[in-house]
């Protein structure tokens, strides 16, 4: 269970990622970064929780493993099957992983050709221990790209993000219910 200053917290968050429309770029960079800060609130909790239970660690300076945390902590927490049902039976979240394996295999990388292709066939194996994931790693790799200032601002990374938002949007939603029932 989460206190009440991170649930606040998180939906003033999330409440200011509802003000943005997509159909613009600045709005698609404005909308994931602030999806993504409510989801770091939420993987912060997670990892608290779990390192309290004995199932994950911090790093060695107290604090939580941001890759772990953002990825196979999320995954423990609300269980690789679980939420690998929960988002391929989403239709919207199919469809937004169509997208992000169209516009990685002929537009764009996020790592690099490899890296994003072996998350690709993790993703496309419908394996519900490979699926969720390679999601959260895909998702976490463009937050990298994005925070450490290599997305360039052209029309086409909307391409890239705006199903990124949609999957955010489910975890956020699934990771939020689970930590306050």
């Amino acid at each position: 269970m989460i206190n009440t200053e991170i649930k606040e917290m998180y939906n003033r968050w999330i409440e200011k990622a509802g003000s943005y429309n997509e159909t613009e770029l600045s709005d698609s960079f404005d909308k994931f970064f602030t999806l993504f800060v409510a989801y770091n609130i939420l993987y912060i909790e997670t990892t608290k929780i779990l390192v309290s239970e004995g199932k994950a660690r911090l790093n060695s300076y107290g604090g939580v493993p941001d890759s772990e945390g953002a990825t196979k902590n999320v995954v423990k927490y609300l269980d690789n099957t679980f939420l690998s049902r929960k988002l391929l039976e989403d239709p919207q979240i199919t469809k937004a992983i169509v997208d992000l394996n169209s516009v990685i295999s002929s537009k764009f990388y996020i790592k690099d050709t490899e890296w994003d292709r072996k998350r690709m066939d993790a993703i496309n194996s419908n394996q519900d221990n490979r699926v969720a994931k390679a999601i959260l790693e895909l998702i976490y790799g463009v937050r990298c790209n994005m925070f450490h200032g290599s997305k360039e601002f052209i029309q086409m990374q909307k391409e890239i993000l705006n199903p990124c938002i949609i999957i955010l949007e489910k975890v956020n939603k699934l990771l939020f219910d689970k930590l306050t029932n």
